[in-house]
């Protein structure tokens, strides 16, 4: 058999007394618990109510009747009056009635604003101004009865659709309004070079192109009459007309002078 070593004895005997004291703490805190804590707490009171048994008629507690009242209750008011056919038509909630009148009143339809107008620059008033002249005249001349005025001598111009070539006046309004229009729409696409702003450079350009149509508008031919000595100037020009097309379509007694001679159009940046 092992025998302890003095210093085994030794570990021994302190384990044991921690363990001691251990347990004697413990036992220490749960009884200072109980009496400090546990003394503090509110004692709860429980109060039982014995409810009285039986009928409330046994107890002396019955409901007191009432002298004043009414023999009938207003249940039976009811029935008589459904019985007599005078019950009271019920009456619409005021919500109702006023959604009812919101439907029935019309909308007001919002106005539409009217968008800002664009000033024009001089040319385009001139053109508008132009434009009023003619359609004047037009007026004017559609009043009176159209008379053809040709010289015995075979003088003058000669009005009128034939297959053979017609030659329109130059001062004809009719004439002159197309013409205006075709101008127009050509210049609207015309994008000076720069340079030309200065105007002693402006004064020096010039350039003629002449057009032909088909019968929807469409320019089917272009060729220079007179070309500037600056190239993107006539580029600038060819490509104002290509980007114009379809042109408007000329009115019936012009159409053989459109269609088959054509019309030459001029480029002086001074217009622009």
């Amino acid at each position: 058999m092992h025998r302890k070593t003095p210093s085994e004895a030794l570990l021994l005997k302190q384990a044991l007394k921690k363990s001691a004291y251990f347990h004697l703490a413990l036992l220490l805190i749960s009884f200072l618990y109980s009496a400090f804590f546990q003394s503090k707490s509110l004692e709860s009171k429980a109060i039982w109510v014995e409810l009285p048994r039986g009928l409330s008629e046994d107890i002396g507690t019955g409901v007191k009747e009432a002298k004043t009242l009414p023999r009938t209750t207003p249940q039976d008011k009811l029935r008589g009056e459904e019985k007599d056919g005078a019950l009271p038509l019920a009456k619409k909630p005021d919500t109702e009635t006023k959604l009812a009148d919101k439907m029935s009143t019309p909308k007001k339809k919002p106005e539409k604003k009217q968008a800002p107008q664009k000033k024009l620059s001089a040319a385009d008033q001139k053109m508008q101004a132009a434009l009023a002249r003619i359609n004047k005249q037009l007026g004017e001349r559609s009043k009176a009865p159209e008379t053809a005025q040709v010289k015995e001598s075979g003088e003058g111009f000669k009005y009128g659709t034939s297959d053979t070539p017609l030659k329109v006046s130059p001062d004809d309004p009719e004439y002159l309004k197309y013409q205006a229009m075709v101008r127009a729409k050509i210049i609207e696409q015309w994008i000076v070079p720069p340079r030309y702003t200065e105007e002693s450079i402006a004064a020096s350009a010039r350039a003629r192109l002449v057009v032909n149509i088909d019968h929807s508008g469409a320019i089917t031919n272009t060729a220079w009459e007179l070309r500037s000595d600056d190239s993107a100037f006539d580029a600038s020009a060819l490509r104002a007309v290509q980007r114009s097309s379809p042109l408007p379509v000329p009115p019936e007694r012009l159409q053989w002078e459109a269609y088959h001679e054509g019309f030459l159009v001029e480029f002086d940046p001074k217009l622009k």
